[in-house]
């Protein structure tokens, strides 16, 4: 008796586990189209459906391990539901000594003011959300330098040269590189 109770347990509890999280009002009727929709296209694990506004719109989250996952939004098209948009994501686990074994912190060089320093870190981060990790003084008229950047995680590296333009520092060129 005990064993046939612990298994019912265990069934119900997957098969609960198994189940999205609805958040507003969408029929069951809804939520099987929609969770065969999402089914056709990915083998991740609907983790919300969540209702909007519009009857004829769904928001849907899945998930296909602990750090990354996808954001739908299905519309109802003639009856059957259609995947309108689609944006993934993935968080990645940072690993610091790696960056820091191919590049210490930067340091500012000999050659630069701190003001200067402080202003070439300014424009760099308006291109990239990547680390600086090493600044080279390439020319002194006009002055120029070569900043090279890195994700803490090494996904993306850039190479970007700057020119002091008045008082003002400029990205000339550069750019990301995806790993």
């Amino acid at each position: 008796m005990r064993v046939t109770v612990i298994l019912v347990l265990l069934v119900v509890t997957a098969s609960a586990s198994t189940q999205p999280r609805v958040v507003g009002d969408v029929s069951q009727a809804d939520i099987r189209a929609i969770t065969a929709t999402i089914g056709a296209v990915t083998h991740d694990r609907i983790v919300f459906i969540r209702a909007t506004p519009s009857v004829d719109r769904v928001g849907v989250q899945t998930e296909s391990g602990p750090s990354a996952g996808c954001h739908y939004l299905l519309r109802r098209v003639g009856g059957a539901w259609r995947v309108a948009g689609k944006s993934c994501w993935t968080h990645t686990i940072r690993w610091p000594q790696d960056a820091e074994k191919r590049w210490p912190h930067v340091s500012r060089p000999s050659e630069l003011s701190e003001s200067d320093f402080k202003t070439i870190k300014l424009a760099v981060a308006r291109k990239t959300h990547d680390e600086i990790r090493t600044i080279k003084v390439t020319r002194s008229t006009p002055l120029s330098v070569e900043v090279h950047t890195a994700s803490p995680h090494i996904v993306t590296e850039g190479d970007y040269t700057l020119e002091k333009i008045g008082s003002e520092w400029r990205v000339t060129s550069g750019g990301e590189i995806i790993h």
